[in-house]
């Protein structure tokens, strides 16, 4: 689900708007229990409180959940770490107890250590790291999700990826530090930049790397495959992206001798003094 619809399905006015159609038995909101209610305030306060972005949006919001946490014995930690969990353990219980599914297993334990990573995160920082404040909407997931993205990507956007897909997307997110997510995911794709684990990684290569010198009729003819048109039927599997990585390569052989080329013959036209 999108998160800020998320947010405002689970927002205040909702809400109410369900518990005054409840309380005055308008027509489909007879049935209306408290405990769905209840469920709607926990997510809002969940949400809540892992958007707070700077030092006065409570005072706007006049909501003392958005405002920053400066404090390692606020009572939204104690909330995040205490309270929710033993709420979300609650509602699996009572669930199960009335034969009914409840959350699934993987969203219940999400949510727990979303809250209980946010909550430690926020006690590391002003009491280990010195932050003043924290806010909490700087914290983002959106490289974990990317890389993950680009990993279902490589398998051709299937939701059974094997250990060979996984193995060879992660190996070229290292060599290549491009990070491709899918058109339908929550995140943009950082094809523009190198991740900081390529640049790590550049920095520590060996300069001994082999320098394959490539003929200059091939450099011709590779040249002149940017004006081929193909038809839109090429696959995404394990065996494409492989050639698709090689090819990859090879182009960018092929640019590093036309620019070394150039260079070269502007050298003999116009000698450096």
């Amino acid at each position: 689900m999108n998160f800020r619809r998320a947010v405002q399905v689970f927002s205040i006015e909702v809400r109410a708007a369900i518990e005054y159609l409840g309380k005055y038995n308008n027509p489909g909101f007879v049935d209306v229990e408290e405990t769905l209610l209840k469920f709607m305030e926990m997510m809002h306060t969940f949400f809540k409180i892992h958007d707070v972005n700077d030092k006065t949006q409570h005072i706007r919001q006049v909501n003392e959940n958005s405002a920053p946490y400066t404090d390692i014995n606020d009572e939204r930690l104690l909330w995040m770490l205490k309270t929710l969990p033993a709420y979300i353990d609650s509602i699996q219980l009572s669930s199960k107890a009335n034969k009914m599914t409840g959350l699934t297993k993987e969203t219940a334990e999400a949510v727990k250590f979303t809250a209980k990573s946010t909550a430690e995160c926020i006690k590391y920082l002003l009491k280990e790291s010195g932050f003043f404040y924290v806010l909490t909407r700087a914290f983002s997931s959106d490289a974990v999700e990317s890389m993950f993205s680009n990993v279902r990507l490589c398998g051709g956007s299937q939701d059974a990826t094997d250990a060979r897909v996984a193995h060879y997307a992660i190996k070229r997110i290292i060599k290549s530090g491009l990070i491709t997510t899918s058109e339908s995911a929550n995140v943009y794709s950082d094809c523009n930049h190198l991740s900081k684990i390529c640049q790590i990684q550049s920095s520590e290569r060996s300069t001994t790397e082999t320098n394959i010198h490539i003929p200059d009729s091939i450099i011709e003819e590779i040249s002149d495959l940017h004006k081929l048109t193909f038809v839109n039927t090429i696959f995404t599997d394990i065996n494409s992206a492989s050639v698709a990585f090689l090819s990859g390569y090879i182009c960018r052989k092929v640019r590093v001798q036309k620019l070394f080329r150039f260079i070269t013959n502007h050298r003999k036209i116009y000698p450096v003094a």
